[in-house]
């Protein structure tokens, strides 16, 4: 698994090309990993978003499973050492 950016990432004008034309009403993401505010229609970017979604990203890494709904595997049940 690889984390991307979290709008850390930097680039040069070069690199902005790219091969597929998008418009502004396209909507290129993940939604598996949405923070609830963005799933609901405020999308509002902020860094809690972000923290949300790492946070799915490290229980995922651990568990091998997606939080999602109720009784999701938590890191704790894999892990004593990460009570």
């Amino acid at each position: 698994m690889v984390v991307a950016d979290f709008g850390i990432a930097h680039f040069e004008e070069c690199d902005n090309v790219a091969n597929v034309k998008t418009t502004k009403k396209d909507k290129l993401a993940n939604f598996t990993y949405h923070a609830p505010e963005q799933t609901v229609g405020n999308c509002v970017e902020s860094p809690t978003a972000d923290i949300w979604a790492l946070g799915l990203i490290l229980n995922e890494m651990f568990t091998k499973q997606l939080a999602i709904g109720e009784g999701y595997c938590k890191i704790s049940s894999v892990s004593r050492r990460y009570l």
